[in-house]
């Protein structure tokens, strides 16, 4: 029947006290793709999904550290403007942002205090295979009277 004598569901390693560790260079984002996981005493325990033969690419998404707050026009401060900018941005291996397009505009004014904001955000690159690569994404830049 498969799986683990004593175990109640099928290909399903169960632990009893000693750690299982998934086989180095397989499964992504902790799944379990059919991959041999390794014991704490040398042993291996297979699970009866099919094995995995080509190894999928580790990607890790870009993080925002910081978004620096535009400058609210003198112009939209009259006329009570509020809203958000949606800009598409790419993010670059190197720590720069530029700015692609303008997604959703609020007012040709603010549009213009969003980008420059989104070319001074500051985040940590994408990565695949642990190496810095280019994201492109959307950022959100919002107005809001106090």
């Amino acid at each position: 029947m498969g799986g683990v004598p004593g175990g109640s569901s099928r290909g399903t390693v169960t632990s009893a006290g000693f750690s299982l560790t998934a086989t180095p260079g397989h499964g992504v984002s902790g799944r379990n793709n059919g991959t041999v996981a390794g014991t704490s005493f040398g042993q291996s325990v297979a699970s009866n999904r099919p094995v995995q033969t080509s190894a999928e690419p580790v990607t890790v998404p870009a993080t925002v550290t910081s978004v620096p707050r535009p400058a609210y026009t003198a112009e939209a401060r009259a006329r009570r403007i509020e809203g958000e900018v949606i800009l598409r941005v790419r993010l670059t291996s190197t720590g720069q942002s530029q700015v692609l397009g303008i997604e959703r505009s609020l007012d040709p004014d603010l549009d213009r205090e969003a980008s420059a904001a989104a070319q001074k955000v500051q985040f940590m690159p994408a990565t695949r295979n642990g190496q810095p690569v280019d994201q492109i994404t959307l950022i959100h830049i919002h107005f809001q009277l106090a």
